[in-house]
């Protein structure tokens, strides 16, 4: 079950170093959504499929 992780690319950006104390959360906020929406993405994929 693989999600291309946006933690990686929010390193490369300098605004984000600004904020090292809320850089953790804002990463796990970033993968929740990403997970989220690469969930939604495979349901609405099966569902399409099943119908």
């Amino acid at each position: 079950m693989y999600y291309p992780s946006l933690r990686s690319r929010l390193s490369l950006h300098e605004p984000w170093s600004i904020f090292p104390s809320g850089n953790f959360q804002l990463e796990l906020v970033c993968d929740m959504v990403l997970m989220i929406n690469w969930m939604m993405m495979v349901l609405h994929l099966l569902v399409r499929m099943l119908s």
